[in-house]
């Protein structure tokens, strides 16, 4: 792990007395100063690439939520008559803005990850990518409408119920349908042939179901194999970067503690703010006001470890704990 000479804080490795001295005679220069290390970088890119995959799986979760309650809604007889046009209107739009964001969240996400596997020298993401993708109907599909309905015209989605004479269960269904489709004259080999494959329409929640796995499964390698590339750097620069978080965590429970609740608040009407019903509910199954409670509360609620002696015994003082 080849390093620079220059950081402001000095020759690797630091110490966390270092680090706290550092923390405390000004915690922003200590912030930007650990960004020098070369896992920054990788560490800010893990971040907003999974950020992107984030907005486009929730994009997808949105869309299929806004089906399903269409769906819901198309049980109530009264949906279908004219008073509650303009409900059903907007649950076609929310279906309409679904596809909208699950398509131009998925293109966003892949600029996004091309950009960043180049920096990072990601060799074979370029090989995955086309194996995986550029000879995929379903993607190349997915990628010309988009072009379409950002650059040309929103296509048109129409529903479709159907009720089974043999069960009584209703379906629904929002397909994008071929006659529309062709009206727009930039589809490629693949995409075309995925549309006449579909004669009768796309299904949009199939669609999008399918295309979220594959594109879960890919980013699964593609987050293993850039954490593998960029150790020890990565892990360095986390560890560093917890250190900091354990120092900002510190300072603002004992200002909180000391200021605000000891003597003037019961903490135990604000666990619900910091702990699940489940975890809460844990809780409250302890002895109430005992060490084991209050531990296993700090356990819960102190991520970087930030609880040393000093701050767990002003931890037992808010709670009204003995620490003998």
């Amino acid at each position: 792990m080849a390093h620079r000479l220059n950081y402001t804080l000095g020759p690797l490795p630091w110490s966390e007395e270092r680090l706290r001295q550092a923390y405390f005679k000004s915690f922003t220069a200590t912030r930007k100063a650990i960004q020098e290390l070369p896992g920054f970088q990788v560490h800010r890119d893990l971040l907003t690439l999974q950020l992107s995959l984030n907005i486009f799986r929730d994009a997808v979760t949105d869309l299929m939520k806004s089906i399903d309650l269409f769906h819901g809604h198309s049980q109530e007889s009264s949906f279908w008559t004219r008073p509650e046009r303009q409900r059903f209107e907007q649950h076609v739009i929310m279906v309409q803005r679904g596809i909208f964001s699950a398509v131009t969240s998925a293109m966003a996400l892949f600029a996004y990850s091309r950009i960043i596997c180049d920096r990072l020298k990601l060799g074979e993401y370029r090989d995955r990518f086309s194996a995986e993708f550029d000879k995929s109907e379903e993607h190349q599909f997915i990628y010309h409408l988009r072009n379409c309905i950002c650059h040309v015209s929103v296509i048109e989605v129409g529903w479709q119920c159907r009720i089974s004479y043999i069960t009584g269960e209703r379906s629904t269904r929002f397909l994008l349908e071929p006659q529309l489709l062709f009206e727009y004259r930039k589809w490629d080999k693949l995409s075309r042939t995925f549309i006449k494959r579909h004669p009768e329409g796309i299904d949009a929640k199939e669609l999008f179901e399918k295309y979220r796995t594959r594109v879960d499964n890919f980013y699964e390698w593609v987050f293993t194999e850039i954490t593998r590339l960029s150790e020890p750097n990565l892990s360095e620069y986390r560890q560093y970067e917890r250190i900091l978080n354990r120092f900002d965590v510190k300072s603002w429970w004992n200002v909180i503690l000391k200021q605000q609740v000891i003597g003037k608040r019961d903490p135990y009407a604000y666990l619900e703010r910091y702990l699940t019903k489940a975890e809460l509910d844990e809780v409250l199954a302890l002895p109430m006001r005992s060490k084991e409670q209050v531990d296993r509360i700090i356990e819960i609620v102190d991520e970087y470890g930030a609880c040393d002696d000093d701050l767990k015994a002003t931890v037992y003082s808010a709670f009204g704990v003995s620490s003998r």
